[in-house]
């Protein structure tokens, strides 16, 4: 073991060419045969969480969608609205029975 002074630097090294080695050629004539593997997963709990509020994000979108789509038709049905018809037909059933 060479010891140096602090801060100096050890002699430098010589630099070894590259190799001169030729890639090995692959011969193509001949088809490749497929390996057999056993590869399975396991999806953590984690990851099926993040599966679910994906999942639960892209419902949501379409919901609300959707619920846009019948509110520019004026077919979106609220407790309120509903509830309003069936007091305007039950009050209109009544008034047709006291007559």
């Amino acid at each position: 073991m060479e010891v140096y002074r602090p801060g100096s630097l050890p002699p430098s090294l010589p630099i070894k060419p590259a190799s001169t080695q030729q890639p090995q050629k692959i011969d193509s004539s001949q088809p490749t045969k497929p390996i057999a593997t056993d590869d399975q997963f396991e999806v953590s709990s984690a990851g099926r969480l993040m599966e679910q509020i994906n999942q639960s994000a892209e419902m949501k979108q379409e919901r609300i969608a959707q619920i846009k789509a019948a509110i520019e038709a004026d077919t979106y049905e609220t407790p309120e609205k509903l509830e309003a018809a069936l007091g305007k037909f039950l009050n209109q059933y009544t008034s047709e029975d006291n007559s």
